[in-house]
């Protein structure tokens, strides 16, 4: 964890190590900024962490690892997406619950 430690962070410190043992692992980019980062020592060992670089108060335990975590995301499609989508190449096989795209 040390090598790791001073890899992300060019051997200094940083306030998310010192406060919290957790280590980031993705930046959010809200207003103000934040990080996605997951825990490292005995007491939140692999609880992902959602901070707010500029409001301590918003931070948040978002998931107790990294499967609860990744099963919760939503998909979003953007709307310039949907408007370039070919229509007449989707379809469906007989059992499945999604939509396939033709090449």
């Amino acid at each position: 964890m040390k090598e790791i430690y001073i890899d992300w962070n060019g051997g200094g410190k940083y306030e998310e190590w010192e406060d919290y043992k957790i280590v980031r692992i993705g930046h959010l980019g809200e207003v103000g900024g934040g990080g996605l980062c997951v825990g490292c020592s005995q007491e939140n060992i692999d609880e992902i962490w959602q901070l707010n670089w500029d409001n301590k108060n918003l931070n948040r335990k978002i998931a107790d690892d990294i499967f609860q975590f990744i099963r919760g995301l939503e998909v979003e499609v953007e709307e310039d997406s949907i408007s370039k989508l070919d229509v007449n190449k989707l379809f469906k096989k007989w059992n499945d619950s999604h939509w396939n795209l033709k090449n």
